[in-house]
């Protein structure tokens, strides 16, 4: 019976732990990407003479200005749809608007082709 006392603890030596969890915060890592153009489709694929005329332009801006911009290319749909994700922070201002305003005048008013800037990929896991 000694044992089974001395085993039990009173009430002021019965340690409380509160229940600290702490939750990860994760930090969104996404990249923020300089400039995003999305080729969508409505039913029909993409424009694909548009995305060669695009891919034809940065090899010749490469070739022209002795860059190397290589978007990340995210396809996210069933029609050919993609994402060219481009990173230009090796650019120079000069050359960034260069290829911003080639790129621009490849879509002009092209609705099922989005340009944005200083973006996060909404297609990227």
């Amino acid at each position: 019976m000694a044992l089974a006392l001395a085993s039990c603890k009173t009430s002021s030596e019965i340690k409380t732990t509160t229940n600290t969890t702490t939750e990860s915060i994760t930090e969104d890592k996404k990249i923020i990407y300089d400039m995003i153009v999305s080729f969508a489709s409505a039913g029909e694929g993409i424009k694909r003479d548009l995305k060669k005329e695009l891919d034809t332009t940065i090899d010749q801006f490469n070739e022209t200005n002795n860059t190397t911009v290589v978007p990340e290319k995210l396809g996210w749909g069933r029609e050919g749809e993609v994402d060219y994700l481009f990173n230009l922070k090796n650019l120079s201002t000069k050359q960034k608007k260069a290829i911003k305003a080639n790129i621009k005048a490849i879509v002009g008013s092209e609705e099922l082709i989005l340009i944005s800037y200083d973006q996060k990929s909404v297609h990227k896991r």
